[in-house]
């Protein structure tokens, strides 16, 4: 009976004394494995250069500015003439002109060479990767912004605001909103074509009897990125980049006070194109982007380029519609 009593104490030493993953200094001769493949954060999606006109006649010049003339109006020509006398002659006086100047965005990202000697993941391959990301965000985000900034007459505004101070919870996107804008647009003899929204405002249109999901599309059907369907003819697209502002925010389009908003919210772009399908936002570009490489060994860095030069502007204000509103 004690020969069994020793055995189990025996037993029981043993067991308090197992080795383990947290035993001290244990987990100095335990090797981790990299995995070299860097999982990406979600960028956001890029979907307004398909609903611009890209203009590329700055890149191979020296000048400066690009000027594009535009029509303000219908030309009513004076028809009434007296017999044997000479015609009435019509001036053109609806002639204008958008100056568009590209401005120069250059960047950089500088790793050692220490760094990239002694690190498994390939560190030039990934910057490269995250300035192309910036250079297509940087795009999308300067066209939003200057669709903002240009469109000041047609406005439509959820709730009874009548500008961005007044917008209060609850002064979301309604289909008869969308409708307003479209027929603002329609009144100034454009065609209304693209509707750019955030995912806060989607439901509305799923919800709606008069909204036709992507999905269901026939075959002969052209399908924009981002695009999740169709409403009063309108291509509805959902982009994170839309114009956003929080509460307090000051508005692109509208200095002061007037234009701080009164609560989070988003200005929901309607873009439309003249009967003959021309866009009336111009991209123009003096360079277009540029990744490049260089190891400089004075210095023992890697370094990753950035060039490029590109403006935007509204040439035809009133082709566009600002709908905003809150997102809750």
């Amino acid at each position: 009976m004690g020969v069994m009593n020793d055995m189990r104490s025996l037993r029981e030493l043993q067991a308090a004394n197992i080795t383990d993953t947290n035993t001290t200094n244990i987990s100095n001769i335990q090797d981790t494995f990299l995995d070299t493949e860097v999982r990406k954060f979600a960028e956001a999606l890029r979907f307004f250069r398909q609903v611009v006109e890209e203009n590329d006649v700055l890149v191979n010049s020296r000048d400066k500015t690009l000027r594009i003339p535009k029509t303000t109006s219908h030309l009513t020509i004076t028809t009434s003439h007296t017999e044997g006398a000479e015609r009435t002659y019509t001036e053109m006086t609806n002639i204008n002109t958008v100056d568009i100047t590209p401005a120069f965005k250059l960047g950089a990202i500088a790793i050692t060479k220490e760094l990239v000697d002694t690190t498994r993941v390939d560190l030039i391959d990934l910057a490269k990767y995250m300035v192309a990301q910036d250079i297509e965000e940087g795009i999308e985000k300067a066209i939003t912004e200057q669709i903002d900034t240009d469109v000041t007459t047609n406005v439509v505004y959820g709730g009874d605001a009548t500008k961005p101070s007044e917008l209060t919870s609850g002064d979301t996107i309604t289909v008869d909103l969308v409708a307003d804008a479209i027929q603002k647009v329609k009144e100034n003899n454009y065609v209304p074509a693209f509707l750019f929204i955030r995912p806060a405002q989607e439901n509305v249109f799923y919800k709606s009897s008069q909204f036709t999901n992507a999905a269901e599309y026939g075959s002969n059907e052209v399908v924009l990125n981002g695009e999740i369907g169709k409403y009063l003819g309108v291509k509805v697209i959902t982009s994170t980049l839309t114009q956003h502002y929080s509460a307090s925010g000051q508005d692109k389009g509208i200095s002061g006070a007037d234009g701080q908003w009164g609560a989070a919210g988003t200005s929901c772009q309607l873009i439309g194109f003249t009967a003959g399908k021309k866009k009336p936002i111009v991209l123009a570009w003096k360079q277009k982007p540029q990744v490049s490489y260089e190891y400089l060994k004075r210095y023992a860095n890697h370094y990753i380029y950035y060039d490029a030069a590109y403006g935007v502007k509204v040439i035809e204000e009133k082709a566009c519609c600002l709908i905003k509103v809150t997102d809750s």
